[in-house]
């Protein structure tokens, strides 16, 4: 009866946040454009106000990655980070009504030549990108813009809430590719064999069997192996792309070079090599827009397991664990690598 309850409860409080999110949309869709971001930035100093556990996740992970910042700049930066999600969110909302001149006229695109490219090749491009400044725009101008991308998420806990930000990505063409979907490893391939563009968020904390150790910000950060096995699979570019918001409060659109990729015969020091390369180039973007990552994710919060002294690099035991710059991680163990679950959704 409780368990019942408490499932009652949540579909409830799911519901309830659905209302509050369609009702904000709508509502925010009825006004002038800088009239809906500053509500949006007023939505992200209220939420910074009232968030306490994430405000302070915000400023002990920004101080973990700039020791030598001032208390000051770190609160300063953790304000502008909730400001930015704030403005984000809004602008999210509109672009269930704004036409593509509109959204158009938001962005300037830079790099747009790596990707001609790279597409010229024939083998489709892997986008590894963040959630920095407005990402969700990102997918949505690429797609205006001719090049159909779809981007690999994870759907929200809450269904109706997630159909609602569905229909919002789907007005201006983007698709996404469900994680949590059993043609997802299908559809990623068929797009790349198309000629498309899947773009991944490679920012995120995984979980030790999901992932490698890599340095981010000179810390071992756990992340997702799946961009490097599906590269080296698929023979696909990959290319740093971001947005982020400029002073004037248009975005800026940035496409980097393709990331040089390790192939030798040692596939899995390969796929750490890789991973490491494209979190390095999301710590150089982050770096440069540090109020504008989404700093309430706790990165770091996996952590490799202390290695006992006794345990040797020679040791047949170590040789299963994948590492870089000193960072120890663990394999799988009784799972099926991401790199065979390809394999055999797409033979």
């Amino acid at each position: 009866m409780g368990r019942r309850r408490r499932r009652n409860k949540r579909g409830l409080l799911a519901r309830l946040t659905y209302a509050g999110a369609l009702l904000l949309y709508l509502i925010l869709n009825g006004m002038p454009h800088r009239v809906a971001l500053n509500i949006g930035e007023w939505g992200g100093w209220l939420l910074y106000g009232l968030d306490r556990r994430h405000r302070r996740l915000v400023q002990e992970q920004l101080r973990m990655a700039f020791p030598d910042w001032p208390a000051s700049q770190v609160t300063r930066t953790a304000r502008q980070c909730y400001l930015n999600f704030g403005r984000s969110a809004a602008e999210f909302a509109r672009l269930g009504r704004a036409d593509r001149d509109t959204i158009l006229g938001w962005v300037t695109m830079e790099g747009r030549e790596h990707l001609d490219r790279a597409l010229a090749g024939g083998r489709g491009v892997l986008f590894v990108t963040a959630h920095l400044g407005n990402w969700e725009l990102l997918a949505v101008v690429c797609n205006l813009l001719g090049y159909r991308l779809f981007p690999v998420a994870r759907p929200l806990d809450n269904p109706w809430l997630n159909r609602l930000i569905d229909r919002i990505r789907s007005r201006h063409g983007s698709r996404i590719i469900s994680k949590k979907a059993d043609s997802a490893p299908r559809d990623l391939m068929r797009a790349l064999r198309a000629g498309d563009c899947v773009g991944i968020l490679l920012d995120q904390n995984m979980a030790p069997y999901d992932g490698v150790f890599v340095n981010f910000f000179g810390r071992p950060a756990c992340t997702t192996k799946g961009l490097a096995l599906i590269a080296r699979r698929t023979g696909a570019p990959v290319l740093p792309a971001f947005i982020a918001r400029e002073a004037d409060g248009r975005h800026r659109v940035i496409v980097l070079p393709p990331v040089q990729l390790s192939r030798t015969n040692d596939v899995q020091r390969d796929i750490v090599t890789n991973t490491s390369r494209c979190t390095a180039v999301i710590e150089q973007m982050v770096r440069r827009y540090p109020d504008q990552w989404l700093w309430m994710h706790r990165r770091w919060k996996t952590q490799p397991p202390p290695v006992p002294p006794s345990v040797s690099s020679s040791s047949p035991s170590a040789s299963n664990d994948l590492s870089v710059d000193g960072l120890p991680g663990r394999a799988s163990e009784g799972r099926q690598t991401p790199e065979l679950q390809i394999s055999r959704d797409v033979s």
